[in-house]
């Protein structure tokens, strides 16, 4: 996926200004992502594209996104993508550092990829160190934003590779959070799952329910259930 654009269904996502491309594990995330049916406003930190913002609204065209982006030609593009999009009117995407974010209204869903490296070598690309390392914001950082822009019956869906989802959930635990839901995503069954995509909350559920999607039957071959999961999304499914 790393054409200049990647044209779906309903909307198109240009991206030769963002350092960080349209990826499979995100487009799985925003088809994923459960959105109550009462849920009215949505953030999504770090919007990049616009990807998961434009998912989100096809879902509920209803529902009114913030959209923060750090890095301005990443903003921009998303705003370009958006406007041409069915939505135009309900996403809002604004320039800023969501630590530096002050929230007029509580929200009903956060969502977020968001940065996630915090040990491997950064590359020769600052714009591309910026989405993928963590020193542009840290999982205490990020779950000090969700703590205080959460409704109190609000939900974060926040991707992570597996071993950065655990310290997640360490971190989630000690704050007395809880993991209502877990989607563990592998490319081949063969393969280790290198993603979870979770839902979390500030308040218990019943029981948490655990789900594992593997991509690819064999290379370029995809699984029934991504079928099913991207087939209102993608173009050719």
């Amino acid at each position: 996926m790393s054409n200049h654009y990647f044209r779906f269904k309903q909307f198109t996502v240009h991206q030769e200004y963002c350092a960080m491309k349209v990826s499979t594990d995100a487009c799985v995330q925003g088809a994923w992502a459960p959105v109550a049916s009462s849920a009215k406003r949505i953030l999504d930190i770090g919007c990049g594209t616009g990807l998961l913002s434009l998912m989100i609204a096809q879902k509920r065209p209803d529902l009114v996104i913030d959209a923060l982006e750090v890095e301005a030609s990443a903003a921009q593009q998303a705003r370009e993508n958006i406007a041409e999009s069915p939505w135009g009117g309900s996403i809002h995407v604004q320039h800023t550092d969501v630590r530096d974010y002050t929230a007029t209204v509580k929200y009903d869903m956060i969502i977020c990829n968001p940065p996630f490296f915090s040990d491997d070598l950064r590359g020769p690309d600052e714009g591309r160190n910026l989405a993928r390392h963590d020193t542009s914001l840290s999982q205490s950082d990020l779950f000090f934003v969700l703590s205080h822009n959460l409704s109190a019956q609000g939900v974060a869906c926040v991707m992570l590779p597996a071993a950065e989802h655990a310290l997640w959930e360490t971190l989630l635990t000690r704050q007395s959070w809880h993991i209502h839901r877990a989607l563990s995503v592998r490319p081949l069954a063969s393969k280790r799952i290198n993603r979870v995509i979770s839902v979390a909350a500030a308040f218990p559920c019943g029981g948490r329910k655990d789900e594992v999607l593997t991509i690819y039957n064999s290379v370029g071959v995809y699984t029934e259930p991504f079928r099913e999961l991207l087939m209102p999304y993608y173009l050719y499914l």
